[in-house]
């Protein structure tokens, strides 16, 4: 990358195949995955802890909780 600063992504996924894809991509492009979230609950408590600068988030989650919770958090 030149010219911008890595970003510190959040992957909000309950597919576990995805999640590795997605964080293989991400470090691929010169990005750190901070994190990885199943769940509402998840994410909130990594995000937190993180502070994330983008997050990839999957409309169903896990549990019953909705990706479109998550961009309303």
């Amino acid at each position: 990358m030149t010219g911008s600063r890595p970003l510190d992504i959040l992957i909000v996924e309950d597919e576990a195949i995805l999640v590795m894809d997605m964080e293989a991509m991400v470090e691929d492009l010169g990005h750190t995955v901070v994190g990885e979230a199943a769940s509402f609950d998840e994410y909130e408590s990594l995000s937190l802890d993180h502070a994330p600068d983008l997050a990839f988030v999957d409309v169903q989650l896990a549990r019953g909780s909705s990706g479109l919770d998550v961009c309303t958090a």
